[in-house]
Parts: C-alpha cells; structure tokens; sequence
C-alpha cells in the first residue's frame, strides 16, 4: 500500500538533484526489499560532485544550503530535500545519506509499505492526450536539468513550449509573441519570478502566469496567489498536476481563486 504520487515526488527529487550535480559518470537508482517484507530500500547514488561532510547534516533543513562545490548551477539544495524527507517520514520512513567530495553520493531511503488485499486505484496515467487542447507556453527557468524535465513529461502532449534563462527574457518574450500561458520559476538571476510577474502585471499582461517553486508550504502559496499568479505548481513536476493545469488555463472558465 502506497501513495504513488508522493513517492514519485519523492524520487523525483533526488533523481534531479543528482541528474543537476552529475556532470559525467551515471546517476543509478535501485530498490530492493528490506530485512522485512513489507520493507523497501531505495539507493539514488550519483558520481557527481559531492557535498562537503561539514555540509551534510544541514542539507536536510530547510532554507539551508550547501554553497560549496555541490552549488554547481545555482547555491543551494533549496527546499527540494527537506520535503522530500518529509514526506520519507510521513510515509513511516526515513533517509540517510552518504558522500565524498569529487566522487558522489548515495541517498537510501527506507521506506515501510504493507502488503495489502485492497483493489489498485491508480489515478495517475489516465491522461486522455486526444482530448487535451493544444497551447502555447513559455517557460522561464534557469537550471537546465529542470526545462529538461518539463519538457519530457509534455513531450507527448499537443504544446509548443518556448524557453528562457530569467524573468527579464521572459517578460521580453511574453510581451512580443503569443502565449496561451507562462510558467515562470520563483528563484531565477536577473530577475526572479516576483518581479516579473509584477512587471507583466504593471502593463496588464492579459494572459495566465503560473509559478512554479519548490515552496510549497500554505504560507508560500497564499503569498504567491496574492501577488497575482493564477496558479502555483510545487516541484519536482507531476506530469498529471502540469497537464491539469495548462488545460485549466486554456479552456473556458480557467482559475478560480482556490487554484494551487
């Protein structure tokens, strides 16, 4: 028994934490039952470029980061690992790491998930792609392996996805072409999500903006719908709450105030 989409979130944030901090080698995940039968163990090990052991135990802590040699693309672990410990916890789990500096790090989770007789609901994958309704997007985020990823997941999904490196580039692109949507990363150089959305806002940008952040605590959220943003998607990206969303925008009716 088994939440999939938090385990799916959970993983996913350690495989993009390890695919962004890997510059050659491999990144390898491997899952194995436990000492006990409802136990599974899951090992993310990557060949990149390590954290410093006087790092490692603030990694987990929120708004903590790692400024050393692991800040390879932009300072810091951000909020991705401290939820994704979370929710090991809450799942009646736990992780433990490992690293050495220029050679890499391993990740184990250990998590507890009972066999079950309950029948499989299984939500996720049910996407319809003939029924969804084509859009443009623009997309304003600077880390690559994070664009890489939005993009595998809607590759199969009828959109055009056009992409910049910082909120500035973005507010540039939205105001000369034709967007059916823009998705702009809170935390970018230049100029960060906030304040692009307000420069959008400030020339009454007609189109929807959605944030998207690793933030993703009900404070966070109320601050970024009261800014102005229609709607708020957490990372690691969920293909099901991306597709959701876009759709939400581009047909009729689109955000109510309660969105997320």
């Amino acid at each position: 028994m088994i939440d999939r989409a938090r385990l799916t979130q959970l993983l996913r944030n350690f495989l993009s934490n390890a695919v962004k901090f890997t510059k050659s080698g491999s990144v390898t995940i491997d899952a194995q039952v436990g000492s006990n039968a409802d136990e599974v163990v899951i090992t993310i090990n990557d060949t990149g470029v390590g954290i410093p052991e006087d790092k490692l135990s603030a990694i987990f802590e929120p708004f903590e980061q790692v400024e050393s040699s692991r800040a390879v693309e932009r300072s810091g672990t951000g909020l991705g690992l401290p939820i994704a410990k979370q929710l090991a916890e809450l799942m009646g789990g736990s992780i433990t790491v490992k690293s050495t500096e220029g050679v890499g790090t391993t990740f184990t989770v250990v998590l507890k998930l009972p066999q079950t007789t309950l029948a499989r609901t299984d939500k996720l994958g049910a996407i319809d792609i003939s029924k969804l309704q084509p859009a443009r997007i623009l997309l304003a985020e600077d880390v690559m392996t994070n664009r890489m990823i939005f993009n595998a997941l809607l590759k199969d999904c009828p959109y055009t996805i056009d992409e910049v490196e910082n909120g500035e580039l973005a507010v540039q692109r939205a105001l000369s072409e034709d967007y059916d949507l823009v998705f702009l990363d809170i935390q970018m150089p230049v100029m960060d999500g906030l304040s692009a959305l307000h420069a959008l806002k400030t020339v009454d940008y007609p189109k929807r903006i959605i944030a998207c952040t690793a933030n993703v605590m009900k404070e966070d959220i109320a601050q970024y719908m009261d800014a102005g943003f229609d709607s708020v998607i957490g990372k690691p990206y969920l293909k099901e709450d991306l597709v959701a969303c876009i759709q939400t925008a581009v047909t009729r009716g689109g955000f109510s105030s309660t969105n997320r």
